[in-house]
């Protein structure tokens, strides 16, 4: 799938808007969200600022806004095709906090949302010639017109 999506190709760089493309299906317990808004917050700035923490090429943005429009099944999550969401930030849904209904304070919170996300072999997000891309910064990137993330990340509204 091919869309348009804001890339950070190095810490100095300005946003370039760029076609990527998301090279996988919404696993079992994802959702594909088509983007409907996003805000730019002083935290997607400050990787600018990061000196090397946060992968960069990568997509940024995690106040997100919009519509599933596909699911990759699984749990039931309550969340279903058509369903306006906002999104959150990652968790790993098993660590104590999280099942203790804290994920905010989730033992790979960092790792997760700061500093790589989630290991991908193959990259589930490129760049136009093939260059892999941070895909889940906090859980989602959405500085993009889709967002392949965690039903876990999204909330019904």
């Amino acid at each position: 799938m091919r869309f348009q999506a804001a890339v950070l190709r190095s810490y100095d760089a300005p946003f370039t808007m760029e076609e990527v493309v998301l090279r996988t299906e919404p696993a079992v317990g994802e959702i594909l969200v088509e983007i409907a808004g996003t805000g730019m917050c002083r935290t997607d700035l400050a990787v600018r600022r990061s000196a090397g923490r946060s992968p960069v090429p990568a997509v940024l943005g995690h106040e997100g806004a919009g519509v599933v429009v596909r699911t990759g099944g699984g749990t039931d999550t309550g969340i279903g095709v058509g369903d306006h969401v906002v999104l959150s930030f990652d968790s790993c849904g098993r660590c104590p906090t999280c099942r203790g209904a804290a994920p905010a304070y989730c033992d790979s919170f960092a790792s997760l949302n700061l500093f790589g996300g989630r290991e991908e072999e193959p990259p589930r997000l490129t760049d136009a010639s093939g260059e892999a891309l941070a895909p889940r910064w906090f859980g989602q990137s959405s500085f993009a017109e889709y967002a392949l993330i965690s039903a876990r990340n999204a909330v019904r509204v």
